[in-house]
């Protein structure tokens, strides 16, 4: 049992991989059956699939699929397929398993040998390890988000690496997106025939599709990589396309872009004022998605753009939900979440 692909996308020549190997893109499961004793009575159209399975080994994404139809084909020599004697060959459709990550594929076929007479039936199962990189965008920077001061920068340095075990190309595409709007970004830019794996690396002027300047603030962004389809296109990208992360709106259909003040807390001790707190409470999230978000923060900014507070958005209370730090809990429909937030006087 072995699979078959494409290390250079542009190549016709497909290549085997044993158990064990490292593949990406499209690839096929091949199986060879040959008895070691006797022949395939009936020949290879009377060797039969029972089961396939392939299995994520990881704790995420555990659990079995299938592989689909396997079908005979003839014994290639090029493969090491043996092509003398009573061989049969199953070869399945394309497969391209999305994640990153190892799995286990496995084949239980049944046939009839001969001698003796009756002939006898057989099972047999075959399994392997396959190693799977896909394309991967690897973001140089720790976090999808800038601080643009043009009065300050001469521009923002942008950088990845491109990840994967087929040698090809692909598109790089940059999405800038405003602190008041991230859904519709104010540029967006596309670099073609960028080779993987290899690297990317562009420098933003600060200069909108209108060719003016974006005015000071913080930005987030999202890089994605994507290669044509043959027959599924490869793709990743920096920001997760389950979990979308929305700005809340009021009951006049306005968004929330304000925090609002709710409390002072003292400490319990009136005359000292270096453990005082101002409470605030945000109500500017929704988490729509049909898994949970892993981690937040949230950040606050000084007048001069500077990062003076980060918050654990798992630890902070909700006001929409009874003060239980769930911040992190997202729903298909949309989780809308309102959090109190502790505020040094100092």
């Amino acid at each position: 049992m072995y699979a078959i692909w494409l290390p250079q996308r542009s190549s016709p020549s497909w290549q085997r991989a044993d158990s064990g190997a490292t593949i990406g893109g499209t690839f096929q499961v091949r199986v060879v059956v040959r008895p070691d004793n006797g022949y395939l009575y009936g020949g290879p159209s009377n060797v039969s699939v029972v089961a396939t399975s392939i299995t994520e080994i990881a704790d995420h994404h555990a659990g079995p699929t299938h592989m689909g139809n396997l079908a005979v084909v003839s014994p290639n020599a090029a493969y090491g397929d043996p092509t003398t004697g009573s061989v049969a060959v199953l070869q399945s459709e394309y497969l391209f398993l999305p994640h990153n990550a190892t799995y286990r594929l496995r084949v239980r076929v049944r046939y009839l040998v001969i001698p003796p007479f009756p002939p006898r039936f057989v099972e047999e199962e075959g399994e392997m390890l396959l190693t799977i990189r896909n394309l991967q965008i690897v973001d140089s920077r720790p976090e999808p988000c800038f601080v643009w001061t043009p009065e300050q920068m001469g521009g923002v340095p942008f950088s990845a690496q491109l990840l994967c075990a087929q040698q090809a190309t692909c598109t790089v595409q940059l999405e800038i997106f405003s602190s008041e709007d991230n859904q519709n970004p104010v540029l967006v830019r596309q670099f073609e025939n960028v080779s993987r794996p290899g690297s990317w690396s562009w420098t933003w002027d600060g200069r909108l599709a209108d060719g003016s300047t974006a005015p000071a603030g913080v930005y987030s962004y999202r890089l994605s990589a994507r290669s044509e389809p043959m027959p599924w296109m490869d793709f990743d990208c920096t920001i997760s396309s389950f979990l979308h992360l929305e700005r809340a709106y009021d009951s006049n259909n306005q968004p929330i872009l304000e925090a609002e003040y709710w409390d002072y807390d003292d400490g319990g001790t009136v005359e000292d004022e270096t453990d005082d707190h101002y409470l605030y409470f945000v109500r500017w999230y929704v988490l729509r998605g049909t898994r949970n978000a892993s981690r937040g923060q949230l950040w606050l900014f000084g007048p001069g753009w500077q990062r003076v507070g980060v918050w654990d958005l798992s630890q902070l209370p909700c006001v929409e939900h009874g003060n239980q730090p769930d911040g992190l809990v997202a729903a298909p429909s949309g989780m809308r979440h309102g959090v109190i937030v502790r505020v040094p006087v100092s």
